[in-house]
């Protein structure tokens, strides 16, 4: 019974270890009947310093398409400073995009608002930018770590199994050559 107590810790560690650490991408956001998925091509990892398309999968209450008609704008602000604000090149019914570059690493928000004067909508999301310098060896280093977890954790699992059946087997072994000598 040990045993499997300290694979269900162990693994339970691992898997906290293991999972990514924050997920942003994909989130749907909604207003005034307009919702929208953010989309950042190809990884959802912008880059600063790198030319970034913000994708708008968009749709109405009545499952509509509207970026062709919205009339929609993209703002792009760093604390509450603004930086820009574009409007969203619709780009075949469902979705609208923006071409922006991040000027350094960290925390922004985006804005997409638009709509007619009496059904106005405002999504707000926020997307972490990472350095255009450690983007590339980051990734590398992150997915390498967990791998070395993953493959530490199992042999952690296998010495602990081993341990526990050379421990039983060993008092096993005293116990039988104890009760033969009698």
């Amino acid at each position: 019974m040990n045993i499997l107590r300290w694979v269900i810790a162990v693994a339970a560690v691992l898997s906290v270890i293991v999972m990514p650490a924050t997920v942003t991408a994909h989130v749907l956001k909604s207003d005034n009947g307009v919702s929208a998925v953010l989309h950042i091509p190809p990884s959802d990892s912008p880059v600063s310093n790198e030319r970034t398309r913000l994708v708008f999968e968009m749709k109405n209450e009545a499952a509509a398409t509207i970026a062709d008609t919205c009339n929609c704008r993209v703002a792009v602000y760093e604390r509450e400073k603004k930086l820009l604000d574009i409007p969203l090149v619709a780009d075949g019914g469902t979705r609208g995009y923006a071409d922006v570059t991040f000027p350094r690493p960290g925390s922004y928000r985006i804005e997409l608002a638009g709509g007619a004067d009496d059904s106005r909508f405002l999504l707000d999301y926020t997307q972490y930018v990472e350095s255009s310098s450690t983007q590339p060896s980051n990734q590398n280093t992150v997915a390498g770590v967990r791998v070395l977890l993953i493959i530490a954790g199992a042999l952690a699992i296998l010495a602990i199994i081993a341990t526990q059946q050379i421990t039983v087997r060993g008092r096993y072994a005293k116990q039988t050559n104890y009760k033969r000598r009698k």
